[in-house]
């Protein structure tokens, strides 16, 4: 059912996406342009991208420019979605730039195991004489752990059946040994978090981004996250519309109540802007 719901708000997500572009067209047309890989920039765009695994990742995304304020204030208003077919995990960004004071965004992040909701504060710097642009943001994340789901996973990992000294141990059993002692008695973590996003357009056609993310728990059971994201891409013309074509790295090291695990990510995609 949660996957169902997921997959309704991807849907409706694209749905607005474009509506609320077509809506705004005059008002884009007068607002400053920005580069594709910039966060700020409204186009209504969609793609797809897979993994090294042949995990297919689907995202959509748009918003409107100068939706308050008339034109003497330059806004930026985006909603992006992103939904991964095989693990059945989903993605929605939504983030509001003003020109008098930086962006503010939320991020919500539904895995199996895992789910996590951000609120940040981004502020847009540029570097003198140069093309390069520094996006910095702090932000507060509300981690939720499914006890229920990781016992799961440890009974597939077991072949469905685990037992000790002759005492079989149920899925129900399991969890609560996740949660009151693996975890200490809580499910959710409180964390604090620095994050990186750098952009560069080498020229017309290519361009790289670089995000860093650094955070560390306050509240709850202890956690510890870095994540790395580098992109190198390259735009292109299909008609009258954008096509970004671009390779993507990632990796991550997560450490809950000091058990350490990484993840490594390559994936290829295309990304259409309309």
């Amino acid at each position: 059912m949660e996957r169902l719901l997921v997959l309704a708000v991807f849907l409706l997500t694209v749905s607005h996406a474009a509506s609320l572009h077509a809506q705004q067209d005059s008002q884009v047309e007068k607002a400053e342009t920005f580069h594709d890989a910039d966060p700020r920039n409204t186009q209504t765009s969609f793609g797809f991208a897979a993994d090294q695994d042949g995990e297919l990742k689907v995202s959509a995304g748009g918003g409107g420019a100068n939706l308050y304020g008339g034109d003497e204030i330059q806004t930026q208003t985006i909603i992006y979605a992103e939904y991964f077919t095989q693990t059945e995990q989903a993605r929605l960004r939504m983030a509001n730039f003003d020109e008098r004071f930086g962006g503010i965004y939320l991020d919500l992040g539904l895995q199996d195991i895992i789910d996590m909701y951000t609120v940040g504060y981004m502020l847009p710097l540029q570097a003198f004489e140069s093309s390069l642009m520094f996006f910095p943001s702090l932000n507060y994340t509300r981690v939720e752990f499914d006890s229920d789901e990781a016992a799961d996973a440890v009974l597939d990992a077991a072949g469905g059946r685990i037992e000790i000294d002759g005492v079989e141990y149920s899925r129900d059993a399991i969890a609560d040994i996740i949660t009151n002692i693996a975890l200490e008695g809580s499910d959710s973590s409180d964390v604090a978090s620095l994050n990186v996003y750098a952009m560069m357009p080498w020229n017309e056609t290519h361009f790289s981004m670089l995000q860093i993310t650094s955070g560390s728990s306050y509240g709850g059971f202890d956690m510890e996250l870095v994540d790395m994201y580098f992109m190198q891409g390259i735009r292109a013309q299909l008609g009258a519309n954008v096509v970004n074509i671009y390779f993507e790295l990632q990796h991550t090291e997560t450490t809950i109540q000091g058990v350490e695990t990484d993840s490594e990510h390559a994936a290829v995609g295309i990304t259409f802007k309309i």
